[in-house]
């Protein structure tokens, strides 16, 4: 049975490959960038046209409608194919370290029914883009090179979905660019935590180096017992061709800290396995807790590295349903804000947290710098004695264990209501008191900060009572 690859709305028969892999093989070289300042990551040219025949055939036997484009990026010259149909929402998938698109589409496919997939090969691994490794992860340079592939596609906001040391690449981003993701779903994720050093030692890396150097299907195999994928010759070929041809990336993404991501407060999905010698479930999991501020929700399976294609099945069905409700996630645990209208998020007290510089909930994320600037404008107004850390001054909603010097979360919860105004006894006598300290700070705020900047205070703050009489 012959397999089809639909390209921009044509078919082609399998026999007809071999002509488009010519033809893609002139233009990419014809277009090859010149920052060759990174590791050539084949063994030669051969391997490399070795590498992009196999991503032809796999991407032809997804059979799935796609456009491909090449584009200058500041590290290089990348390749993106954009799959399904392209009035669907657009969704953004990386491959993973030392992986390729094609098979990487062919974990995520179910989730062309309602979306349309952006799929970028990465600089400096198996695919079109440049062969040179230009990109550190080390040095975070990742979530610079996602953002430039998605200001090519005009996103300024988009749901991922990543795997394995593709994580680490999307977290750089949402590091950098927390305002610009929508939600994400991290499969077998990197970036997190990890599993013990030394059985990956003994079972990928060692076997890894010697397969390079001596190919043989003893060692092919213990590979593959140990990632997944036994049974499936697509992915035993493309082991082999990677192992053996091309020159892997052996050094570990980037892990992750609170201090990091506190700007970060997207919807995120983690699917692990205890089975994955990589990224073990118990330590992912557990370290998520700790280093994201937003809602996560997690999902153990019983594969390895590797899902099955059941795993995948059931994992896309329900990626389609957080990605759909994503929109509609809590702001986090407490107390939540009610929102006003289209413009205001109104606390307890009045707070407008839509206008608070402080306020990082979903969709008001604030970048790294933005944190720290108004850490040190609460030092010039008088609010803090000191600049204090991005991590104290963020704030995700007022929350009854929180201090607050006028207990208004905690008493409007005892009394079953969102707001002040809803009790019988507003304005109470603590509430008046609140209104006065609060506008006795409006003279230091005129002073020290610059109009833009006493406009947001004003918003946010000095009409409390204002907006609780809307």
């Amino acid at each position: 049975m012959k397999k089809c690859i639909i390209h921009q709305g044509k078919k082609l028969s399998e026999n007809n490959v071999g002509k488009e892999n010519r033809e893609s093989q002139m233009k990419a070289d014809s277009i090859m960038s010149n920052v060759k300042n990174g590791k050539y990551v084949y063994k030669n040219k051969d391997s490399m046209k070795k590498m992009h025949e196999f991503y032809d055939k796999t991407l032809a036997s997804l059979c799935v409608p796609f456009s491909e484009e090449y584009f200058d990026t500041s590290f290089g010259k990348t390749h993106c194919l954009l799959v399904g149909d392209p009035e669907k929402p657009r969704i953004c998938t990386i491959h993973g370290g030392n992986g390729i698109t094609t098979l990487n589409l062919k974990l995520f496919l179910p989730l062309l029914e309602k979306y349309c997939i952006i799929a970028p090969d990465v600089i400096g691994m198996p695919g079109k883009s440049d062969p040179y490794r230009n990109i550190s992860s080390k040095k975070d340079e990742y979530g610079l090179w996602i953002n430039e592939v998605l200001d090519h596609y005009k996103e300024d906001r988009i749901s991922f979905a990543v795997s394995s040391y593709s994580s680490a690449m999307f977290l750089s981003f949402a590091k950098r660019y927390p305002k610009k993701v929508k939600s994400a779903l991290l499969l077998v994720p990197s970036g997190i935590a990890h599993g013990p050093v030394l059985p990956m030692m003994g079972k990928m890396v060692i076997p890894f180096l010697k397969y390079y150097f001596s190919p043989s299907g003893k060692t092919l195999d213990a590979v593959i017992d140990s990632m997944g994928g036994k049974g499936d010759p697509v992915w035993r070929e493309f082991f082999d061709i990677m192992m053996s041809s091309y020159k892997m990336e052996m050094r570990p993404p980037k892990e992750y800290k609170k201090k990091e991501m506190i700007s970060f407060t997207a919807p995120l999905f983690i699917v692990a396995s205890e089975n994955d010698i990589f990224f073990p479930a118990g330590k992912v999991f557990a370290k998520a807790k700790e280093i994201f501020a937003g809602p996560v929700t997690t999902l153990e399976t019983d594969s390895k590295h590797l899902p099955s294609d059941e795993t995948m099945a059931d994992v896309c069905k329900r990626a389609q349903e957080f990605f759909a409700a994503s929109d509609n996630a809590p702001n986090g645990e407490g107390h939540s804000p009610v929102t006003a209208g289209n413009a205001k998020v109104l606390a307890a007290c009045g707070n407008d947290c839509a206008s608070c510089p402080r306020y990082i909930a979903h969709p008001y994320e604030k970048t790294e710098e933005e944190l720290h600037h108004t850490a040190a404008l609460w030092f010039k107004i008088g609010y803090r004695d000191h600049v204090v850390t991005n991590e104290e001054i963020s704030c995700t909603g007022c929350k009854p264990e929180n201090w607050c010097r006028y207990h208004v979360v905690k008493c409007c919860e005892d009394r079953g209501i969102k707001t002040c105004t809803e009790c019988g006894e507003y304005p109470c006598a603590n509430m008046k008191e609140c209104f006065e300290v609060t506008k006795s700070f409006e003279p230091m705020c005129k002073k020290v900060c610059t109009d833009e900047e006493y406009e947001q205070l004003k918003k946010a703050f000095f009409e409390k009572e204002k907006n609780l009489s809307r």
